[in-house]
């Protein structure tokens, strides 16, 4: 399991595609994300590193927490 911090998210459609951009790398990747604060829990056998530059790459920079 991994906690980020996510920027960027506005809305729920960045929510939504934050979600699709991890289970890209692990379609049973189980996302868990607070709008209001940017922190997500991310449960997926994909490396923090990886989880974190697919993040960049969609445009929602983040970082471990």
């Amino acid at each position: 399991m991994h906690h980020v911090q996510i920027d960027n998210l506005h809305c729920g459609g960045c929510i939504a595609r934050v979600t699709r951009a991890l289970q890209q790398l692990d379609e049973h990747a189980s996302v868990d994300i607070n709008r209001e604060s940017g922190r997500a829990r991310i449960e997926t056998t994909t490396s923090l590193a990886s989880v974190c530059e697919q993040l960049g790459k969609s445009g929602y920079p983040a970082r471990p927490v």
